[in-house]
């Protein structure tokens, strides 16, 4: 690789010293989701569609603006995503194993909106535009599905963007209208829930990695180690899925805290041995 297509030694240092200071988002479901439809894609089909290229540290893997042309599934390593200049870069966050990136080039051939670098030994999955338009073309129902994952993935992605700004506006307002101790304790109040239903929300984070890890083994295991190792991988499936249905029932008992959901009141069925009288019903 040319040094047109590497970062400077000053530019890595920069990225690796940001990194140390950030805080990490791990893989979000809409990641999972398309992994585990491609997955499903009959295995010759997914070998002659996915591409595994290896980069080092200070590899740009794609320049912003240039023309996408590839999505990418990252098998190990981690890299930046960056906008603007690399002598004040403004890193838009991290990605690392069982997460997607460069998306956008297998929604529309549009130009990146920023930069992805290197920032350790990187394994990559390519998904080449052309071969993706190929899987549309032979397999309509998967193709469908995929592209209407990533384009939930990115409008989520955008409202979560939208949400984050809005939040930061309405909390710098509020703090400048605390002028007396009562205010002030009702802030530290209001700040302290926030601050627990984040932290159940966050434990969705830790359930992400084991779905794109997942996902990703039965991609790229051979076919006879998967079936010598199938009991591990359904027991393992069974567990993540018990640990999402704990993670949904904390996050209904947060929002219900909250008082963002409500109980709903319902008439029981009544059965034969029940007694006359009306029993209410959660």
């Amino acid at each position: 690789m040319n040094a047109q297509n590497r970062l400077t030694t000053e530019h890595l240092i920069q990225l690796l010293q940001l990194r140390e200071s950030a805080l990490f988002e791990e893989p979000g479901r809409e990641d999972s989701a398309i992994l585990r439809e491609l997955a499903s894609i009959e295995r010759p089909l997914l070998q002659s569609l996915l591409q595994e290229c290896s980069h080092v540290a200070g590899d740009i893997i794609f320049l912003e603006g240039e023309p996408g042309n590839a999505m990418y599934v990252i098998l190990a390593g981690q890299v930046a995503v960056v906008k603007g200049n690399f002598d004040t870069p403004t890193v838009l966050g991290y990605r690392g194993p069982g997460e997607i990136i460069g998306e956008m080039a297998l929604l529309e051939n549009a130009p990146r909106s920023a930069s992805v670098i290197a920032l350790e030994t990187l394994r990559l999955l390519r998904i080449n535009h052309e071969d993706f338009q190929v899987l549309l073309n032979s397999r309509p129902g998967i193709g469908r599905n995929i592209m209407a994952m990533l384009s939930a993935r990115l409008r989520n992605t955008g409202i979560a963007l939208d949400s984050s700004a809005q939040t930061r506006r309405q909390l710098t307002q509020q703090v400048t209208q605390l002028y007396t101790e009562k205010e002030h304790l009702l802030e530290m109040q209001r700040v302290r829930q926030e601050t627990s239903d984040l932290i159940v929300h966050d434990l969705r984070n830790p359930l992400g990695v084991i779905y794109g890890v997942l996902d990703v083994l039965k991609m790229v295991l051979p076919e006879e180690v998967l079936s010598a190792n199938q009991e591990l991988l359904n027991i393992a499936e069974d567990a993540r899925e018990r640990m999402k249905r704990l993670i949904d029932s904390m996050l209904d008992v947060a929002r219900m805290e909250g008082g963002a959901t409500a109980l709903s009141y319902k008439p029981a069925a009544k059965s034969p041995c029940a007694p006359s009288f009306p029993i209410p019903c959660l």
